[in-house]
C-alpha cells in the first residue's frame, strides 16, 4: 500500500511538470449575473451582484460588469437597495447594501438583470431567531452549545469563537480581537477523519458548519475547541497579558450547506486538478445565474475568561 501511494505521489508531481499553452482568444460563452450575499449577518445587509465576463475579455476596459437593475423584496414589499461608493463606511465599493430589517421567517426574493446575460432571480425563507440555547465553556478553549432544533425546518448551524487579547506594558494597554482557527488533532498521512461537519470560510475567519441532517427536531450539542488566542505571544515582554473567549453562533438557510459542501469538494478534489479524477460539482441557488443567496440569523454568548 505505501508503494503505491508513493508512487501516485511520483506521478502527481510529474504532472506538475508539464506546460500546457493554449489561446484565450475565442474562448467566451454568455455572460452570467453572480449574486453573493448572506442577510441577517449584520444591522446592514450587503449583496455582491455583478456580471461575469469571458476569459478573453478580463483585461478589457470596456467590458461592463454592472448589473442594469436589481431588486430585493420582503414578503411582497420593496426594499430600497443603494449602491456604495469609495465613501460608503463598512461596505465595499461596487455593492449593494440596505438597513432595512429583514425579520424571521419572512420571504425574500432577489431580481437583476444585465445587458447581454439571462435575467436571474433567487428566494429563500429567513431563519427565525437563534433558539434558547445553554453554554459550556473550557480554558481549552472550547464552547459547547446545547438547544433544541427546529425540526420545522432544515435550517443549518455553524460555531465561530473570538478571543480577545490585553497586553498591559509600561502602563500602557493594548487589546485586540480576532476570530480563532479551529484545533485539529494530527491525522496519520493519508488517513483523514471522517466528520460529521465542514470547516468553512466566513466573515473573517473560519466558521464550524454542520447540517440538519441528524438533528430533526432533537436536542443538539454543538461542540468546537480553538487555538489559543495567545499560543506565540511572548508573555516575557509584557507586564500583563490576558484572554477571555466568545462563541457567535449562527443559523443558516439550508442553501448554505450545500453551497458550503460543494465548495469544500472542489478543495479537497486535488486529483481533479491533476486531470486524474473527474471535477467536482458546484452548487448555486440562483436561477439562470451564478452565486449564493441565503440568509442567516446570529446570536453570541457572553465573554469568558
Amino acid at each position: 500500500m505505501k508503494k503505491y501511494i508513493l508512487s501516485l505521489i511520483k506521478f502527481a508531481l510529474a504532472l506538475l511538470g508539464c506546460e500546457t499553452e493554449f489561446k484565450l482568444k475565442g474562448m467566451s460563452d454568455e455572460p452570467k449575473i453572480y449574486v453573493y450575499g448572506l442577510v441577517g449577518m449584520s444591522d446592514t445587509t450587503v449583496l455582491r451582484v455583478c456580471k461575469t465576463v469571458p476569459l478573453n475579455g478580463i483585461t478589457d476596459p470596456d467590458v461592463s460588469r454592472e448589473v442594469s437593475e436589481i431588486s430585493l423584496t420582503v414578503d411582497g414589499k420593496k426594499v430600497e437597495l443603494a449602491k456604495a461608493d469609495e465613501n460608503t463606511p463598512g461596505v465595499p465599493k461596487g455593492y449593494w447594501w440596505t438597513t432595512d430589517d429583514i425579520p424571521g421567517g419572512s420571504e425574500v426574493i432577489l431580481t437583476a438583470s444585465a445587458d447581454q446575460a439571462k435575467d436571474i432571480s433567487s428566494s429563500f425563507n429567513m431563519p427565525d431567531e437563534f433558539p434558547a440555547f445553554e453554554v459550556k465553556y473550557t480554558s481549552a478553549p472550547a464552547f459547547k452549545i446545547t438547544f433544541t432544533d427546529d425540526g420545522r425546518t432544515d435550517d443549518c448551524y455553524a460555531i465561530m469563537v473570538y478571543g480577545e487579547c490585553t497586553r498591559v506594558k509600561d502602563g500602557e494597554t493594548t487589546v485586540t480581537v480576532r476570530a480563532c482557527e479551529p484545533y485539529e488533532p494530527d491525522e496519520d498521512f493519508g488517513m483523514e477523519t471522517r466528520k460529521d461537519y465542514l470547516d468553512v470560510d466566513m466573515n473573517d475567519g473560519t466558521a464550524r458548519l454542520w447540517s440538519d441532517a441528524e438533528f430533526n427536531g432533537q436536542e443538539v450539542s454543538l461542540s468546537l475547541e480553538v487555538w489559543s488566542y495567545i499560543d506565540g505571544i511572548n508573555n516575557s515582554k509584557y507586564d500583563e497579558v490576558r484572554e477571555r473567549y466568545k462563541a457567535v453562533i449562527y443559523r443558516l438557510t439550508p442553501e448554505f450547506f450545500r453551497y458550503a459542501e460543494a465548495q469544500n469538494h472542489l478543495d479537497k478534489n486535488t486529483l481533479a486538478g491533476l486531470g486524474l479524477a473527474p471535477a467536482s460539482f458546484t452548487y448555486t441557488n440562483v436561477t439562470n445565474g451564478l452565486g449564493l443567496f441565503a440568509g442567516a440569523a446570529v446570536a453570541e454568548t457572553e465573554w469568558f475568561e
